[in-house]
């Protein structure tokens, strides 16, 4: 019994001790800071941005030793790189050295047609062949064009309409017609009957690979990986990304 005590005792100090060190690394941490850079960010046009290794039509051009180099530098997962997005994450690293740049131009510039049919309630052909009505040839640009409240043109406003409708009856928040057009299309891709599908059948797919890789290498040592956005593992997941453009 005294051992016990003993033992709880040390654990309780440990804990203590840990929770002390996290409590004051939050404190220290710079959330104005962090806040400016993110929402500067988030004003850069990636899809512009002159890449060393990305082309115009957003083609990765990159050797294999450079891209290994990467990966390394980086501690990407190699067995998790299995697509476009995946290699899009090592080459936006080596370009600019940062998670928070890396994290937005991967979510931009491989946002996928798919993406855009589940903020909208279409499905990826009939996202493109609206798009095409514009005349724009890249998802996020069209993304954009959407949520531009100056945008009034009538067959956008119908759009926005319609969509407005569907959400209200699947969504259960009750300030859906208030919703500014982010916000809606937000909330349309949250309750888009389709996306769940698809999400809980990727789930499986993922969860499928993840027991195929622990199987053949083992544990990852998370300790190893790369900082990244410090707050999800998406630019060193393991897994496939199913959408497609």
């Amino acid at each position: 019994m005294k051992l016990l005590s003993v033992i709880i005792l040390i654990f309780l100090t440990f804990a203590v001790d840990l929770l002390s060190q996290n409590i004051k690394e939050f404190n220290d941490f710079d959330f104005k800071a962090f806040k400016q850079k993110r929402d500067s960010l988030r004003k850069f046009d990636f899809l512009s941005y002159n890449y060393l290794f990305i082309t115009k039509d957003y083609q990765i051009k990159i050797d294999d030793k450079t891209f290994k180099k990467g990966v390394a530098k980086y501690k990407f997962v190699p067995e998790g790189i299995n697509d476009y997005k995946d290699s899009l994450a090592v080459v936006c690293m080596i370009e600019f050295d940062d998670w928070d740049k890396t994290h937005i131009a991967v979510n931009r510039i491989g946002y996928t047609w798919l993406r855009l049919g589940y903020h909208t309630w279409q499905t990826k052909v009939e996202a493109r062949g609206f798009a095409n009505l514009f005349h724009i040839a890249h998802p996020w640009r069209m993304y954009e064009f959407l949520i531009d409240e100056d945008n009034n043109n009538p067959i956008v406003v119908d759009l926005f309409k319609q969509l407005r409708a569907n959400v209200k009856l699947e969504s259960k928040k009750d300030s859906v017609d208030y919703f500014n057009r982010t916000e809606l299309l937000d909330e349309a891709m949250r309750c888009n009957p389709q996306r769940i599908v698809d999400y809980e059948k990727m789930m499986i797919e993922k969860k499928q690979l993840e027991k195929a890789y622990l199987k053949e290498h083992g544990e990852i040592d998370r300790s190893k990986l790369g900082v990244g956005c410090e707050k999800e593992n998406c630019c060193q997941r393991l897994g496939k990304n199913n959408e497609q453009k």
